[in-house]
């Protein structure tokens, strides 16, 4: 995909600004065939991620020490899953976004699939949230940008409106970083770099599973999108399916390694009311991540099916020399048995397709992972326990 099919990330146009991409095209030249490869400006999009948590967590606690004589990384713990926990982020966004892409490829139709010209990115957020969510035409599809650039831009503001307020609001806010690190190491950390450089790349992983989970099936179901033909009983609709769980499944690793953070942090159990509530509603939106598209893309598939039946019913009333239908029709002539028995087998094809674009492999990953966050918390708070205790 390229040019306003497949749009930069705001880490990427970051990695460009700062020639970081330069620096993973050596990265590739390096240690692996460009063929196949990640794209040289992703993997500089990793060099600076790494960067960025080098500073927040290595650097500024390391000028800090020579201000309060405590070294932040030691004094919190869960330090430790700054470079993991944000590499993470940034590879199931990258992840999503190919799996995406490769959905959208093999969706029947695919050929007529095509992007929205750049000038349509242009409007206000109403016009984003009832036009250009879903494709209005009944045939191809519009299914680029995977989610409106005002979009991200309204979940961005909503973050950092949020960040602030809590800011503003909480005497405790940064208390932490404040005392183990001093005034100026907590103001860059939690008024800088954790609001205009944390939250804009969480606010691309989040619009990517939104535009996986909630706008692809609006637009399948707008652009009417099924090939009967399919061998597997699927539609060609499968890998709505399995981006579904790829989804869920990224999220629900994101979400696992932020309650190890909690858990390392705060030393919060799981059985603290607040953090069962946060930790209950996060699994079940990465529930909903698959149920969600399964159910829409379903119900669309039954519609299809149910149209495509009601025609062969049609077809098959106008076989003989009365209106009846297979099977009480009656025939008087070899061709007309031939005929009733080629709409018999389209309609015997079309009946026995699957109702969800998902198989039951699918489901139990899904079911298996969804405990994670739970069973990553209560080890994390044991071992926390178990370090302190030592």
């Amino acid at each position: 995909m390229s040019g306003s099919e497949y749009r930069d990330t705001w880490l990427e146009a970051a990695a460009r600004a700062t020639r970081a991409d330069r620096l993973g095209s050596r990265i590739n030249e390096t240690f692996g065939p460009e063929q196949g490869g990640w794209p040289d400006v992703e993997v500089g999009a990793f060099v600076l991620m790494t960067a960025v948590v080098v500073v927040f967590g290595l650097l500024l606690p390391f000028y800090g020490y020579f201000q309060t004589g405590s070294f932040l990384p030691l004094a919190e713990l869960n330090y430790v899953l700054l470079l993991p926990g944000w590499e993470l982020v940034v590879w199931s966004t990258f992840r999503l976004r190919r799996l995406y892409a490769d959905a959208v490829n093999r969706l029947p139709g695919s050929a007529d699939i095509k992007s929205r010209d750049a000038t349509e990115e242009l409007g206000d957020l109403y016009r984003s949230l009832t036009v250009r969510f879903a494709p209005g035409e009944s045939t191809g599809g519009q299914f680029f940008p995977i989610f409106p650039q005002e979009g991200k831009v309204a979940l961005l503001l909503a973050g950092v409106g949020y960040h602030f307020t809590w800011l503003f609001t909480d005497p405790t806010a940064g208390a932490a970083v404040r005392a183990h690190a001093g005034e100026f190491v907590m103001w860059v950390q939690m008024y800088v770099l954790v609001p205009f450089v944390f939250y804009p790349i969480g606010a691309e992983l989040l619009a990517m599973l939104l535009g996986a989970a909630f706008l692809l099936p609006v637009r399948i179901r707008r652009a009417e999108l099924i090939n009967f033909q399919d061998p597997t009983g699927y539609g060609e609709l499968k890998p709505v399916g399995t981006l579904s769980r790829e989804a869920s499944l990224h999220y629900l690793l994101v979400l696992s390694t932020f309650f190890a953070w909690v858990a390392i942090g705060d030393g919060q159990s799981v059985w603290d009311p607040a953090q069962l509530l946060l930790l209950l509603s996060g699994i079940v939106l990465g529930l909903v991540l698959f149920v969600w598209p399964i159910v829409q893309v379903g119900s669309h598939m039954k519609r299809m099916k149910a149209r495509k039946l009601a025609a062969i019913h049609e077809t098959m009333a106008s076989i003989g020399q009365d209106d009846q239908r297979f099977p009480d029709a009656r025939s008087t002539s070899s061709e007309e048995i031939t005929r009733y028995l080629q709409e018999y087998a389209r309609m015997s094809t079309v009946r026995d397709m699957h109702d969800y674009p998902v198989d039951v492999a699918a489901v139990q990953s899904v079911m298996l992972a969804l405990p994670t966050p739970l069973l990553v918390n209560l080890f994390t708070t044991y071992l926390t326990s178990r370090v302190v205790t030592l």
